[in-house]
C-alpha cells in the first residue's frame, strides 16, 4: 500500500468498488517497510472516507475473500497473514516473479487462485497453477471528470515516460507532459482528466502495464494512443499507432473533445449538506499582497463555508482579526538554506494540515507553486486546487510555472483596462479565468475623513499626505522616506503620515513631528489624506485608484518585483496619477505643490473614477464556490 502510482490506483479502485457493493473492506500492509514508507495518498483517501479500515498484522480475523497483490513482494518470513482466515484467496500477479512464491496454500490455509493482470503474464504462468478464467483488470468506478472553465490554445498531451520507453516529442504543436513514475505518484487518478490526450508505448517484453492509468484516462474522456501490440488487451479504448504518429492522432481527437461553452460560476453551496472547508495558502512576498488578495476573496465567500488560512507570511494576527483561523508555516526566505529541503518540509507540514482539516479546496496565492505544494494536494482525488495568479510579472519567471497544469482553476486578478503586459503569465492567459482587480475593502468600508483623522491624531481641516512605500525587504525605504519627508516638510500646514507594514523589516519611527499609520488594512484610513506618495504594488495601487486618492507613484523596480513601473506609468498615461523614479526625485517639489491645489487633486480623482471596476474578489469567490462544490 506504500507504492504510489499504478499499484495504489488499482488497489484504491478495488476498495471503492467493493465498498460500493456493500462489502466491508480491510487493508493490511504485508510488504517490508522502509524508514520513509508512507501509505499512498489514493489509499489514504479511501480510509479517511470510511471505505476501508486498516488491519494490523497481529490481528486475527476471518474474511470471505482475501486479495493478495504482488505476492512476491510480501514479507513472508514475518508471517504477515498468519492471523487471517479466508474462505477464498486470490493472488494478483503484477510480474512474473509473483508466480515464484512457494507453499502458498499452506501459508494461507486455504486453496488459492492466481489472477494475472494481463494476457502476457497469463502466458508466462507455470502450467501447474490454478488461474482465474479471466485476467484481473482494474475496477473502474464512475470517475467524474474535472471540468475546466478555460479552453487551452494547445492540446495538453501526457506522455508516459521512463526507462526503455520512447522519449516525448519536442514540439510546439502541443503541451507535452512527461509522466514518469515519480510524476504519476504526485497525482490523483481523476486528475488525468486535466489532460487532452495520453500516449503509452511500453516495450513488448514489458508485462507490468499501467492498466489503471490507461483505462481510467479513457474512462474520463481523455484520448489514448497506444502501441499496436496492446490492442488485444485494451481493445477499443485507444487508437493504435507508432510513437511518431501519436501526437497528430491525439491532437486531432483532443480538438473534438474540448468543451465549446465555458462553465458558468455559481455562488451558493447546497443548503443542509456537510461542508468541508476551503484552505487558503498564502505565499510570503515582500509585503502582504498574497494574504490580502486571499482575504479579499475569503470575505466574499458564502458564509456557510468553513474557511481557514495556512500562511507563510507573518500576518497571522491580521488574518485572525478579520475572523479567520490561521496556521503559520515559515517561508523558504525566512528559514534560509536549501530550497528543495525546505520544500520537502513544506509538503510534509501542508499534508499534515490537509489531513487535520480535510479541505475540499486549497487556494494558493503566490508566484511559486512548488512541487511540495502540488504534491501535497494534487495526490488527493477529492481535494481541488486553485491558484490566484497575479499578472504583470515583467521579466520574472518561476521554475514551477509548468505546475499550473495540475491546478483545477487559475484565476488572474485584473489590472487597469489597457494595461500592457508581456510577462510570462500573459503568454499563458488561456489557462486562466480573468476577473476585475481584487481589493480587500469596498468603498463603503472606509472610515470617514473625520474618524480616520481622529484615530491617527490628525487635524481633518488641514491637508495631509500618506507615505506608503512597502515593507522594505528589497528597497532602502528609510533613506527614501527621509528624502520625501525633507521635501514635504517645506509645505506649510501639511501633515505627514508614514505607513508601516505589518511585516516590515524595521520600524519607521525615526522622524519627529510625523504621524505613523500602523495596523491592517491601511486603506481604511485613505479618506484622512489629500494625497499620497506610494509604491505601485498590486493591492495598494488598485486601492488608490478605486478609492480616488491622488498619488505620486514611486515604483519599486527591484528585479524580484512585478512590473510596478509598468503599472504606474499606465496610470500616469491615463492622467490618473504621477510617476517618479526614486533615483530622480528632482520633480518631487513641483508635484507636491501641484497636489496641494484642490483643483489638481480633483482632476486626478475624476480620471481615476473613469477607471473604476467592480471588485473581482466577489467574482473569484463565485468561481471558487463552484469548484468547492465539485469536490464535496
Amino acid at each position: 500500500m506504500t507504492t504510489s502510482g499504478e499499484r495504489s490506483f488499482r488497489i484504491a479502485q478495488e476498495v471503492r468498488s467493493h465498498a460500493a457493493s456493500g462489502r466491508r473492506v480491510g487493508l493490511l500492509h504485508a510488504a517490508p517497510l522502509r524508514p520513509d514508507s508512507r501509505i499512498a495518498p489514493e489509499i489514504q483517501t479511501c480510509v479517511r472516507r470510511g471505505l476501508a479500515s486498516v488491519v494490523e498484522a497481529s490481528e486475527k480475523g476471518t474474511t470471505g475473500l482475501l486479495l493478495v497483490h504482488g505476492p512476491s513482494e510480501l514479507d513472508w518470513p514475518r508471517k504477515p497473514l498468519a492471523g487471517i482466515r479466508a474462505e477464498q484467496a486470490m493472488l494478483i500477479c503484477h510480474q512474473i516473479a509473483d508466480y515464484g512464491v512457494t507453499r502458498i496454500s499452506q501459508r494461507l490455509g486455504v486453496g488459492v487462485q492466481w489472477a494475472p493482470t494481463n494476457p502476457w503474464l497469463r502466458d508466462a504462468a507455470p502450467r501447474n497453477l490454478k488461474l482465474m478464467p479471466d485476467d484481473h483488470r482494474p475496477m473502474l468506478e464512475a470517475l467524474p471528470p474535472r471540468s475546466s472553465p478555460t479552453r487551452r490554445s494547445r492540446a495538453r498531451i501526457g506522455w508516459i515516460a521512463g526507462e526503455g520507453l520512447p522519449q516525448p516529442p519536442d514540439t510546439e504543436k502541443a503541451e507535452i507532459v512527461a509522466l514518469d513514475e515519480a510524476q504519476l505518484s504526485q497525482l490523483s487518478l481523476d486528475r488525468l482528466s486535466l489532460l487532452d490526450g495520453l500516449a503509452y508505448f511500453p516495450a513488448p517484453e514489458g508485462v507490468q502495464l499501467l492498466d489503471t492509468v490507461v483505462l481510467a484516462a479513457a474512462h474520463l474522456g481523455v484520448a489514448v494512443a497506444a502501441a499496436p501490440w496492446l490492442k488485444p488487451h485494451y481493445k477499443g479504448v485507444a487508437v493504435y499507432c507508432t510513437p511518431e504518429e501519436a501526437l497528430s492522432r491525439l491532437i486531432a481527437k483532443a480538438s473534438r473533445k474540448r468543451p465549446t461553452d465555458p462553465v458558468q460560476p455559481v455562488s451558493h453551496p447546497p443548503a443542509g449538506s456537510r461542508q468541508r472547508p476551503v484552505m487558503f495558502v498564502a505565499s510570503n512576498g515582500v509585503g502582504v499582497g498574497h494574504v490580502s488578495r486571499l482575504l479579499a476573496i475569503a470575505r466574499r465567500m458564502d458564509p456557510r463555508l468553513p474557511l481557514l488560512f495556512a500562511t507563510q507570511a507573518q500576518a497571522v494576527s491580521a488574518i485572525e482579526r478579520l475572523g479567520f483561523l490561521a496556521e503559520y508555516m515559515p517561508s523558504a526566505s525566512y528559514v534560509g538554506g536549501d530550497f528543495e529541503l525546505w520544500d520537502s518540509w513544506f509538503r510534509h507540514d501542508l499534508e499534515t494540515l490537509v489531513d487535520a482539516y480535510d479541505p475540499a479546496l486549497v487556494v494558493y496565492d503566490g508566484n511559486n507553486p512548488s512541487h511540495g505544494l502540488v504534491g501535497a494536494v494534487a495526490t488527493r482525488r477529492d481535494c481541488r486546487l486553485a491558484w490566484i495568479r497575479r499578472g504583470l510579472w515583467g521579466p520574472l519567471s518561476s521554475p514551477f510555472i509548468d505546475n499550473s497544469r495540475w491546478f483545477d482553476l487559475i484565476i488572474e486578478p485584473g489590472e487597469l483596462k489597457g494595461q500592457h503586459d508581456d510577462g510570462i503569465t500573459a503568454r499563458r492567459r488561456d489557462e486562466a479565468v480573468l476577473v476585475p482587480p481584487i481589493r480587500l475593502l469596498d468603498e463603503g468600508e472606509l472610515l470617514t475623513r473625520e474618524e480616520a483623522a481622529r484615530r491617527l491624531g490628525l487635524d481633518p481641516s488641514r491637508p495631509s499626505v500618506l507615505i506608503q512605500l512597502g515593507a522594505g525587504y528589497n528597497r532602502d525605504v528609510v533613506a527614501l522616506v527621509d528624502n520625501l519627508i525633507s521635501v514635504l516638510r517645506r509645505v506649510e500646514q501639511l501633515q505627514i503620515c508614514v505607513a508601516e507594514w505589518i511585516n516590515g523589516t524595521q520600524p519607521l519611527n525615526y522622524w519627529q513631528g510625523v504621524s505613523y499609520l500602523r495596523g491592517y488594512p491601511l486603506s481604511q484610513y485613505f479618506k484622512a489624506f489629500d494625497f499620497s506618495v506610494s509604491a505601485a504594488g498590486y493591492n495598494t495601487f488598485h486601492e488608490i485608484v478605486n478609492f480616488d486618492l491622488p498619488t505620486i507613484f514611486i515604483p519599486n523596480r527591484h528585479p524580484s518585483m512585478d512590473d510596478q513601473a509598468g503599472r504606474s506609468s499606465h496610470a500616469q498615461a491615463q492622467q490618473a496619477a504621477f510617476e517618479l523614479d526614486e533615483s530622480e526625485l528632482g520633480d518631487l517639489p513641483d508635484l507636491v505643490n501641484l497636489l496641494m491645489d484642490g483643483k489638481a487633486r480633483e482632476f486626478l480623482a475624476g480620471n481615476t473614477r473613469s477607471l473604476h471596476q467592480s471588485n473581482g474578489g466577489a467574482d473569484a469567490a463565485r468561481w471558487l464556490t463552484q469548484l468547492h462544490m465539485a469536490a464535496q
